[in-house]
């Protein structure tokens, strides 16, 4: 399968480009996927996880609080709020083993964070939540 660039961009974080595969992006109607060769998209980002796959298989996780996303002639811009990427992440403690069901127009930005890095806490170690 032909790669495509993926482009990853957050205030706070420097940017991360890709050759990728496929691409998993959270909108605010539900997560959609993408592959090369997709028609030109524009959409806006709600909370949740991004997934990147590059040439070669090899997997990235990143948490998003929102944003924004295009995607143009095989090119995908992820224009982040905040942007947790998954080598990194901690779980916060105080949200350990609770569920992460809200409304996200009542979240504030700090509660998005951390509800952002427990569900990818919990994407990259599912036993681990106690």
């Amino acid at each position: 399968m032909k790669p495509f660039s993926v482009a990853l961009v957050a205030p706070s974080q420097p940017l991360a480009i890709f050759r990728a595969t496929a691409l998993t992006v959270p909108g605010t109607s539900g997560s959609f996927g993408c592959l090369p060769g997709r028609e030109p998209l524009v959409a806006t980002l709600g909370l949740g996880l991004v997934h990147v796959t590059e040439e070669g298989g090899k997997e990235h996780w990143f948490a998003v609080t929102g944003g924004f996303f295009e995607m143009i002639d095989d090119m995908a811009t992820i224009l982040a709020d905040a942007l947790i990427p998954g080598a990194t992440v901690q779980h916060p403690a105080h949200l350990r083993g609770k569920p992460l069901y809200f409304r996200q127009e009542y979240a504030s930005d700090v509660a998005k964070v951390d509800i952002a890095r427990a569900m990818l806490w919990r994407r990259l170690h599912p036993n681990e939540d106690a």
